[in-house]
């Protein structure tokens, strides 16, 4: 059975917690969750610093054993 998660990472605001205990709490979630396709939404299209990475680039990092996918939107 094919299992998926959908997640609004909510940017880089801070109204559910700054993004680095956040990232380190989804991280956590998706590699105890064992799921097969994750879905982002609610991440900045780019990273928001010279030299910094997206939100979805920083957890694929922290989670080798996925693959990913960015798809730009429109507007």
């Amino acid at each position: 059975m094919l299992r998926v998660m959908s997640l609004n990472l909510n940017y880089y605001g801070t109204k559910h917690g700054p993004w680095l205990a956040r990232r380190a709490l989804i991280r956590d979630l998706i590699a105890l969750s064992d799921v097969d396709v994750i879905a982002l939404a609610g991440r900045p299209q780019r990273a928001g610093g010279r030299g910094r990475l997206d939100q979805a680039t920083q957890l694929a990092q922290s989670l080798p054993e996925y693959q990913y996918v960015v798809l730009p939107t429109g507007g």
